[in-house]
């Protein structure tokens, strides 16, 4: 992508983008190590088997209502340091 591309996407933004655009050009252009970040894929490892049993395991446990609430959690976490 050259410069030229960036602004003719730039002119072809909505107005209810263009916020959103210029602040995240300004952080990009202050830190090339968070632009390098937000090109970077998430994961690059496909899902096994055992990785969907979990999730799928976590969901149950989350739909039923087996949460610990973040204040126990972060005491927990602070005890634990």
């Amino acid at each position: 992508m050259t410069k030229a591309d960036l602004h003719r996407l730039v002119d072809g933004l909505p107005e209810a983008s263009v916020d959103a655009a210029a602040t995240l050009l300004a952080r990009v252009g202050a830190d090339p190590v968070l632009a390098v970040h937000l090109l970077t894929p998430v994961d690059d490892e496909p899902l096994t088997a055992e990785d969907e049993a979990d999730i799928a395991e976590a969901e149950a446990a989350l739909a039923r209502g087996e949460t610990t609430p973040w204040d126990q959690l972060k005491a927990e976490l602070d005890a634990a340091d």
